[in-house]
């Protein structure tokens, strides 16, 4: 009994020595290069950088200071992102990771997979969001003067190979969308939902239905957007009918400009132009 309580606490010290150095020896430099490397040749026009790496138990990778962005777009910043290997995973031929990430002040979790095959490189990524904040994400930016908040929650599926293709389904709560020029003859809109399905092949993203739900719009959306280098530049071609109740600064029911016709009611649209310089038209 004595030899095994010996042996137990010789166990433990070694176990805990082993880790300590493990820790204080980690080459968190040179694997956070790695990593960074390992994304740009996988996805070339993704920039990453990570401010530091550190080991955890259960055994995995935690990622401090984060930012992930695609060409001159605002990147997603992420105080940190833990990595977990699914061991049984890395004796098939499609490794896999499971991740979670703090960003928007929630949660991203999901796996990731990029495998090599005959017939080129396989990569899926599955993402789960809860709570997460638009605000947070620098959207604003990227839609001039749109300013966006909310909470985001949802899910996507991505996979590319010979082409990429993805599937998202989207609800944003408690949101406002706020522009410094007036649209439709308010300069904030609010929500209490928006509901989105929508579905990628290359560069064309399909609005399947956007579900819009508020006091002053609600109503359904879908159609096209086209992605351009800059997502600033992507084209839009939406369309559907929406249930309208506006008032312009407070002071009666908003009006199309030079008609009189007061905003409210059915009233089918149709969104034109670019992100960054959408165009909105009541047909």
């Amino acid at each position: 009994m004595i030899k095994f309580r010996a042996w137990l606490a010789y166990s433990f010290y070694v176990l805990a020595l082993g880790t300590f150095f493990v820790y204080i020896l980690f080459p968190a430099e040179a694997v956070g290069r790695y990593i960074v490397a390992r994304v740009a040749d996988v996805y070339p026009d993704v920039r990453l950088s990570i401010g530091d790496v550190s080991p955890i138990l259960p055994p995995g990778l935690k990622l401090h200071r984060v930012t992930i962005g695609q060409g001159e777009g605002e990147p997603l910043n992420a105080p940190e992102i833990v990595l977990y290997p699914r061991w049984l995973s890395l004796l098939g031929k499609r490794p896999a990771v499971t991740y979670k990430a703090l960003a928007g002040r929630g949660n991203i979790r999901g796996t990731a997979i990029v495998a090599e095959s005959g017939d080129g490189r396989l990569i899926r990524l599955d993402a789960d969001l809860e709570g997460v904040r638009m605000e947070q994400l620098g959207f604003a930016p990227v839609f001039g003067g749109y300013r966006f908040e909310g909470v985001l929650s949802g899910r996507i599926r991505y996979t590319g190979k010979k082409k990429r293709t993805a599937d998202a389904r989207m609800t944003a709560t408690d949101m406002t969308v706020a522009t410094s020029t007036p649209v439709l003859g308010v300069r904030k809109l609010r929500f209490e939902s928006v509901r989105t399905e929508a579905v990628l092949e290359e560069r064309k993203l399909t609005i399947k239905r956007m579900t819009l739900a508020g006091n002053q719009l609600s109503g359904v959306l879908s159609g096209d957007i086209a992605i351009g280098r800059q997502l600033e530049d992507s084209t839009v071609s939406l369309g559907g009918t929406l249930q309208l109740s506006l008032r312009a600064n407070g002071s009666g029911s908003a009006t199309r400009p030079g008609s009189g016709v007061s905003l409210a009611g059915n009233v089918p649209v149709r969104i034109s132009g670019t992100l960054g310089s959408p165009t909105v038209m009541l047909r």
